[in-house]
């Protein structure tokens, strides 16, 4: 099994399938207001420590170009006859129910969701106490970006998700 959380994933698709024909993928679908700031906002941090300057606007119109050129690698995959072979899952849906959203990623390929496997995952979410203590915290402006211009740079991919999920995930 594999999560595609990565933007860069979304490129490998074919090399994928290509050596491993039977792949199932659940694509995780975020706000791309949120997943830019957050992707430039985590390589600032990486940054700092090897380079004495950082150029933010830089930085946040390099992290929308790589969101558009994966957003559109994962298009092309369900172009080439693979859509079957995914799941799309909105952020906010697993972070409302996830174990719902898990049972739900089950049932779209066929796999069994015991009751014993969901508490398991109950059990987990209850002791998984670290992603409940850290908050990363970004704005799309502090990397030269506005709102409008994401919007406007996603509305392909917005449309595309839409379709795919029958849900948008932000309104202008």
């Amino acid at each position: 099994h594999w999560v595609s959380k990565s933007l860069a994933h979304a490129q490998f698709f074919p090399v994928l399938f290509e050596s491993f024909p039977d792949a199932r993928i659940v694509r995780l679908h975020r706000d791309p207001c949120q997943i830019i700031p957050a992707l430039a906002s985590l390589i600032a941090q990486l940054q700092i420590a090897y380079t004495p300057r950082i150029d933010f606007p830089d930085l946040g119109q390099r992290m929308l170009e790589l969101f558009e050129q994966s957003m559109a690698g994962m298009m092309q995959a369900d172009e080439a006859g693979r859509s079957d072979r995914f799941v799309d899952v909105l952020f906010d849906d697993l972070i409302k129910d996830p174990v719902a959203t898990v049972r739900a990623i089950y049932a779209k390929f066929g796999y069994d969701c015991t009751a014993e496997f969901e508490s398991l995952m109950r059990r987990h979410l209850k002791t998984d106490s670290i992603s409940r203590r850290f908050k990363h915290v970004y704005t799309l402006e502090q990397f030269g970006l506005s709102r409008a211009q994401v919007m406007a740079r996603s509305e392909d991919y917005l449309s595309w998700v839409e379709r795919r999920t029958g849900a948008r995930l932000c309104r202008p």
